[in-house]
């Protein structure tokens, strides 16, 4: 849990992860990290926003404990971002992120 977060509130939220472990980062500045390292070309499971996978067998889609709030906008970039990475993307005022390249599975729910 992250204290401070507040319900009805725009948030900006990143996770990078690498071979290096993965970071949290709220509006842009980091605010959790971990050593646990995922590498989601070795998933096999769905892509799933806004809920929590354990309701269904591998490699079916479906979700419990779904998320009460709106999810605007996802990105998927080939490698972890560094952190003037993730503050450039949610900076109105820095130069458009010309960083990795995006990729946007198909089969997100």
């Amino acid at each position: 849990r992250l204290p401070g977060i507040e319900a009805g509130r725009d948030y900006d939220f990143a996770l990078t992860t690498g071979p290096d472990g993965s970071r949290v980062y709220l509006d842009g500045s980091e605010v959790a990290q971990t050593d646990f390292a995922v590498d989601l070309r070795q998933n096999a499971e769905f892509i799933q926003f806004g809920g929590r996978g354990w309701a269904s067998e591998t490699g079916t889609a479906g979700f419990d404990a779904p998320f009460a709030g709106t999810i605007a906008d996802k990105r998927f970039f080939d490698q972890a971002l560094e952190p003037d990475d993730v503050a450039a993307l949610f900076d109105p005022e820095a130069p458009a992120f010309a960083g990795p390249f995006t990729i946007d599975p198909p089969d997100i729910l």
